[in-house]
């Protein structure tokens, strides 16, 4: 009913949902077939195929999580019939896909678990297939963005607002920065992004922390566009959670100071649901891409090792963000409150 409902009212965006949909399902059919045109060290020219690399000998974690992002893109998009508001979802959803199949050849090709210096392929290339995935992707993105271009307007105030959290987050991403001694660092970069959360719409939040931010550090960390889609857009992304929340989080009840205790308390909780997915992002590429750097003789095996590894640091980092974020929490409502986004 609801169907016939929504055609009745817009026979326009109806044809661009059509379209949208069956671009998904086209990319969601050519993923099983030839990805990857492939030369081996020894010299043989090879092709991967998406169920290879999905299912095989040649799994990749990477191209997993995009062709998931596919299928979580038709779910959604059947979804959005009856809930619309999940629309904006499919925009994150294709986003990565796009991107994880655009980065293809880096991904496969990254150096081997027992020697760093070595890949297993001479050279890794794009196939046809792969191509017409990559575009096929993007038309229904652009569909998808043009059903949904009345939540993602960004005003004039919004992008300066955008831009100077977005440098802020980027500056404290080397200062101020806390060394530990057993591994990686403690810093301040989630603040201002969970401040963009608190903020933005999650459309919006995503493309900034994810997209843009994620980028950025990404080229300046100096780590390689391989550890793009999940250390940087997914796990910085993924801030994205609180966003659905702002509203209840940040209402001002300045007529009864208890009712601040239970937002507080989902906040915190959202953080630490954010610091746990880009704790498991970081420890997926450590084992993937950093094997042989890992320090197996204390735990046992890879994994574990590259769990010890990345906790320290992504959970201390989380517990200092909550701790700024909660001393700032009342200005945040006040500023909420004055300037609604």
């Amino acid at each position: 009913m609801k169907i016939l409902e929504y055609l009745k009212i817009s026979k326009q965006n109806f044809i661009m949902w059509i379209f949208a949909f069956l671009f998904t399902v086209i990319s969601f059919v050519l993923s099983f077939f030839t990805l990857s045109n492939v030369e081996t060290l020894g010299g043989i020219s090879s092709e991967l195929t998406g169920v290879n690399i999905i299912f095989g000998n040649e799994f990749n974690a990477f191209i997993l999580v995009g062709w998931i992002c596919i299928l979580l893109t038709m779910v959604s998009m059947i979804v959005s019939l009856f809930y619309k508001k999940i629309g904006v979802l499919q925009g994150f959803l294709l986003v990565v896909a796009v991107l994880i199949f655009g980065f293809l050849p880096q991904i496969i090709n990254s150096p081997l678990p027992n020697d760093p210096e070595i890949t297993k392929y001479v050279a890794a290339e794009h196939s046809v297939i792969l191509i017409i995935m990559i575009v096929t992707l993007s038309l229904s993105f652009i569909f998808n963005l043009s059903l949904n271009l009345d939540s993602i307007k960004f005003t004039t105030r919004e992008i300066c607002e955008l831009a100077m959290l977005v440098a802020l987050a980027v500056v404290l991403n080397f200062f101020p920065k806390i060394p530990l001694q057993w591994a990686g660092s403690i810093n301040f970069q989630i603040v201002p992004l969970v401040i963009i959360a608190l903020r933005f719409s999650p459309f919006k939040t995503f493309l900034s922390c994810g997209m843009i931010f994620g980028l950025i550090t990404c080229f300046t960390d100096g780590y390689g566009l391989f550890a793009f889609p999940l250390e940087y857009l997914v796990a910085f992304g993924s801030v994205a959670i609180i966003s659905p929340f702002r509203k209840y989080i940040l209402k001002d009840r300045t007529d009864n100071k208890k009712g601040y205790i239970l937002p507080i308390l989902l906040l915190v909780l959202l953080i630490g649901i954010q610091t746990t997915i880009r704790f498991l992002c970081a420890s997926i590429d450590s084992y993937i891409f950093y094997y042989a750097y890992l320090d197996i003789s204390a735990s046992g095996n890879a994994i574990t090792a590259a769990l010890v590894y990345n906790a320290p640091y992504t959970y201390l980092t989380g517990v200092a963000t909550i701790g700024v974020i909660v001393a700032l929490y009342y200005p945040l409502v006040l500023i909420n409150k004055r300037f609604k986004n």
